[in-house]
């Protein structure tokens, strides 16, 4: 998705340049989500992972040890949760949304809130700005990532 970054606005050819955004995002991300389906023995719903975008280039950033902005609220159940942090990517193919995981460097990071930040230039979504935090989840044994 082009975030329009030194288009043209002279009638000229569409003349893109990189955009430096790009050359912030300095790891990657693994999005999962989860899903059920079967239960086990006794009746309880079976819970897994599944990876719906691999390699996401992104960037992480720490919001400190444990503490959200000022006036922010946010509910983790079942999960216990070790550090809150942002991170930074493109927009995707699809919604990026609080169901949803990151894995950054074997790290599970739950989403708790995405903001979309818009270009000056054209009004598109250049970036998402994801709140996360750092989830040992109870429901799964998280899969090896490769």
């Amino acid at each position: 998705m082009s975030s329009g970054y030194g288009q043209s606005g002279w009638g000229d050819p569409l003349v893109t340049t990189p955009d430096p955004f790009d050359n912030l995002l300095n790891h990657v991300c693994d999005i999962y989500r989860i899903t059920g389906g079967s239960v086990d023995k006794y009746g309880q719903p079976v819970q897994f992972p599944v990876r719906i975008a691999a390699t996401v280039p992104c960037r992480i950033s720490s919001e400190g040890k444990s503490n959200p902005t000022p006036g922010d609220e946010y509910k983790t159940a079942k999960e216990v949760a070790m550090g809150h942090y942002k991170v930074f990517m493109r927009e995707q193919e699809f919604q990026v949304h609080p169901a949803l995981y990151l894995v950054i460097e074997s790290r599970w990071l739950n989403i708790l809130s995405v903001n979309a930040q818009r270009a000056r230039l054209n009004d598109t979504i250049h970036h998402l700005e994801c709140r996360v935090e750092e989830v040992l989840p109870s429901f799964f044994t998280p899969p090896p990532v490769q």
